[in-house]
C-alpha cells in the first residue's frame, strides 16, 4: 500500500516519528512528505523476520503500532514498542542504513 493511501492518523504518526529523529529534524514538512511518498506499508505476521543483523540495509522501518524484538548476534535483546494510540511511533534500522550500526 502506497503512503498516499494510508489513513490520516498513519500519515500524522509517520510525520511525528520522523520529526522526532535527529537525522530528519532539519527537514521541512513538505520535504518529509516527499520522502514518505517512497514509503510502503507492511504488516508483518507474528515472529516474522524483517531484517537480519549484518545484512546490507536498504530500508529503515517506522513501527506505528505493535512491538518487535531486536536480537543481536551476541545474544543481546532490545524490545521496541509503539502503542496504537501514541502520537508517534518508533524508527528502527536507520543506523544500519547510514553505516552507524
Amino acid at each position: 500500500m502506497l503512503f498516499q493511501e494510508w489513513e490520516q492518523t498513519e500519515h500524522d504518526k509517520c510525520m511525528a516519528t520522523l520529526r522526532h529523529e535527529k537525522a530528519f529534524a532539519a527537514l521541512s514538512a513538505p520535504e518529509l512528505r516527499a520522502m514518505l511518498k517512497c514509503a510502503r506499508r507492511r504488516v508483518l505476521p507474528r515472529y516474522a523476520i524483517a531484517f537480519r543483523e549484518g545484512a546490507a540495509a536498504a530500508h529503515f522501518y517506522l513501527l506505528l503500532h505493535g512491538k518487535v524484538e531486536l536480537l543481536t548476534s551476541e545474544g543481546h535483546v532490545r524490545h521496541v514498542q509503539a502503542a496504537a494510540d501514541a502520537p508517534r511511533g518508533q524508527l528502527i534500522g536507520l543506523e544500519g542504513l547510514i553505516g552507524h550500526g
